[in-house]
């Protein structure tokens, strides 16, 4: 493993964890933190709240 900071990156993940997960009911907020960026810059999103596209 390596450290990621890039949308690019960890967006794929957050959708295959979504779909592993299968919810009975349809998810209408989820939240992805991404943790343990010691030294890496902040770059803020444009957007609030990203379209997983799922």
């Amino acid at each position: 493993p390596r450290p990621v900071s890039e949308l690019a990156e960890v967006l794929p993940v957050a959708r295959e964890l979504l779909r592993a997960l299968d919810p009975a009911r349809p998810v209408r907020l989820l939240g992805v933190r991404v943790a343990g960026m010691e030294g890496q810059p902040i770059v803020p999103l444009e957007a609030d709240q990203l379209d997983l596209g799922v």
